[in-house]
């Protein structure tokens, strides 16, 4: 009986998460990317963002910014992780 209320939790919680599993990372959108980061998912806290695929222009000094948020993001990860979370 307690593994079917879990499995019934799981399902429903699905429904609820905001998780992405691929976030497209824009240099020329940095802020958007930002605020991706600063959502929470009402299950997970942090919300995740699944794999980070970037785009960037050579050159552009927005590179190094976006190239800043992704390290912040992936130690967030981390810290969450160590915390179970």
């Amino acid at each position: 009986m307690q593994d079917e209320v879990t499995q019934i939790a799981r399902k429903q919680a699905r429904s609820l998460c905001n998780c992405e599993q691929i976030t497209v990372a824009e240099g020329w959108a940095c802020e958007e990317f930002e605020d991706k980061m600063n959502i929470s998912c009402p299950i997970h806290g942090p919300c995740r963002l699944g794999v980070i695929v970037s785009f960037a222009v050579y050159g552009d000094p927005s590179v190094l910014r976006l190239a800043e948020l992704v390290r912040e993001y992936r130690r967030r990860c981390l810290t969450n992780r160590k915390m179970g979370v």
